[in-house]
């Protein structure tokens, strides 16, 4: 029976890829379970990776989870250019990010999104960017909000700053 592929434990290189650019490393699990706004209600690891390769990092982002592939979560991410790493059952995510942070060949470019001091402090010593969750956030929610179509809605709000009601 085939062995099935998912990466664990080994670190993704983060060396500079073709066409250069900043690179951006995320702590999956930090993201989704931060706050976030009602359009990116129900947001998982597919649709992280799925909205990472709309933004600036099409081909220069990591994804790193805790643990291994959890069932009908995919093991590879469903996007070309965007990596879905797992720390596998002897790491942590965060010792895992630590470890690319450290290894990377050129930390500057890097921008780590992360609200963990520790990855923070890791990264800082290796003089890369750290980006807080909400940063990430507030960066997907306008690229949801610059791709989603006019939706109608049921309420109409006429005239909002003079006459501070609205009619229906």
């Amino acid at each position: 029976m085939p062995r099935k592929s998912n990466r664990t434990a080994d670190p993704p290189t983060t060396s500079s890829p073709k066409g250069g650019g900043l690179r951006l490393i995320v702590d999956c699990y930090n993201v989704l379970y931060a706050p976030m706004p009602p359009v990116q209600a129900g947001l998982d690891e597919k649709r992280l990776c799925e909205l990472l390769a709309r933004g600036p990092w099409r081909r220069r982002a990591v994804v790193v989870c805790d643990g291994q592939v959890k069932p009908g979560v995919p093991a590879r991410s469903p996007v070309d250019g965007v990596e879905l790493v797992y720390s596998g059952k002897q790491c942590s995510a965060d010792s895992l990010i630590a470890k690319m942070i450290r290894e990377d060949t050129a930390p500057r470019r890097l921008i780590v999104v992360s609200s963990d001091r520790a990855i923070q402090r890791v990264a800082q010593r290796r003089r890369a960017q750290v980006w807080p969750n909400d940063q990430l956030v507030s960066l997907l929610t306008q690229l949801i909000m610059a791709r989603s179509e006019p939706q109608l809605s049921l309420i109409h709000i006429s005239e909002p700053t003079r006459l501070g009601m609205m009619s229906y």
